[in-house]
């Protein structure tokens, strides 16, 4: 029996992965096979990515290393133009580092992290990215164990072709320069 906090909501448990042409596009290796899962959920595709991937444990700079694959990733993204979503996510457990107040500043950190990395590196388009930390709170497994709690430390990025139909229906539709979206009121400059 899960104790409370410990549960995983249906809407937060683990997806039934899909094979997608994506993993030879972003060259998944066997190695990374198991640190990099691409999945359909109702927001649209999710690349999740192990932290261990990007980041140093602990640290929310980009591992030089990681460069290669965020790249291939970047090229992926600007074959289209639907808008895209980075989370990052952690474990319950509180951070190590002393300059880290909560797990909600170091996932918020680890997502712009991504985000600067897409749009100065990778050139993709600023207005369609958006970026926040969920810290501890949509756990993809339970926290009770070290190997559980590594699955949540993680980035997903979340392309959601579903929103691209509307995204250009919305910039053609009258001479208002405003509209709606997701709750959200925008105004459109030239």
């Amino acid at each position: 029996m899960k104790s409370q906090g410990e549960s995983v909501s249906p809407s937060q448990a683990p997806l039934v992965p899909q094979e997608w042409a994506l993993s030879e596009t972003l060259g998944i290796s066997k190695p990374m096979s198991g640190l990099v899962s691409l999945w359909t959920s109702p927001e649209g595709k999710v690349i999740t990515i192990h932290d261990r991937v990007i980041f140093d444990e602990g640290s929310y700079k980009i591992r030089l290393s990681s460069y290669g694959f965020l790249k291939r990733l970047c090229e992926m993204i600007n074959q289209d133009k639907y808008p895209v979503t980075i989370t990052g996510h952690t474990d319950n457990r509180p951070p190590d580092e002393k300059s880290f107040h909560s797990n909600w500043e170091i996932s918020s950190l680890r997502a712009m992290e991504v985000l600067k990395f897409l749009v100065v590196i990778g050139k993709v388009a600023p207005m369609r990215l958006t970026a926040y930390g969920c810290g501890e709170y949509k756990p993809i497994a339970s926290n009770k164990t070290r190997q559980t709690r590594a699955q949540n430390r993680r980035v997903d990025i979340i392309l959601d072709h579903s929103s691209e139909a509307r995204l250009k229906q919305i910039s053609q539709e009258g001479s208002s320069r405003f509209f709606v979206f997701k709750r959200f009121l925008f105004r459109m400059f030239d």
